[in-house]
């Protein structure tokens, strides 16, 4: 038996992994549409500031605030349900 190299493994993302992802999509739902819409182009497109302004309209600092705001609330309500989370799994 050989053993298998890293390019060999497919790793799928484990349960706590997809329920965190699951809880950030939830929340990033909740946040104002043009958060909403810089968070999406920057980490789903993976568009630069600049990109993401040309699209939005938006100046490039503007679009840096934004998604600065909705990262700072993703963190901020995350942190809030970590606990809840944590309450659940060992119950």
């Amino acid at each position: 038996m050989t053993p298998l190299g890293d390019t060999e493994i497919a790793v799928a993302p484990d349960l706590d992994e997809r329920r965190t992802v699951s809880q950030i999509l939830q929340v990033v739902d909740t946040l104002p549409k043009n958060q909403r819409e810089v968070i999406y182009l920057k980490f789903q497109s993976d568009l630069s500031y600049k990109e993401i302004s040309e699209v939005t309209k938006l100046s490039v600092s503007n679009v840096g605030f934004l998604i600065h705001s909705a990262v700072r609330a993703i963190r901020k309500q995350m942190l809030l349900e970590a606990p809840q989370a944590t309450t659940r799994r060992t119950q």
